[in-house]
């Protein structure tokens, strides 16, 4: 289930937030810098719905005694990218916030 949300929030940064931004102007309109803090939103879901997904492969190869040589390397990469998207969307406090799935209007809290 983690890995399926993991590959819809993927979808939805390719399909929607890509194609969103180019239309918007990206960070040099309102909306557009609305949509960039929206899409760091997004990308806390995605890191945070990988390192879920990889804790669960791990636990179950634990529990069928398979080893992944790359297991720790892949979760310490996923870790380390939550870490840094965390920090991403904590830089951007305070600023509008928009998603792909409702119109911006960055004159009203959002």
């Amino acid at each position: 289930m983690l890995k399926l949300a993991k590959e819809m929030v993927e979808d939805v940064e390719a399909e929607m937030f890509y194609p969103a931004l180019a239309d918007a102007g990206e960070d040099t309109s309102l909306v557009g810098q609305a949509l960039e803090v929206g899409k760091a939103k997004n990308d806390v879901l995605f890191a945070t719905a990988a390192v879920q997904a990889l804790k669960i492969e791990a636990a179950q190869n634990k529990a069928m005694k398979l080893i992944d040589p790359y297991g720790d390397s892949k979760a310490n990469g996923a870790e380390a990218y939550l870490n840094w998207t965390i920090q991403a969307d904590r830089s951007n406090a305070g600023k509008k916030s928009c998603g792909v799935l409702r119109i911006c209007n960055v004159g009203l809290d959002i």
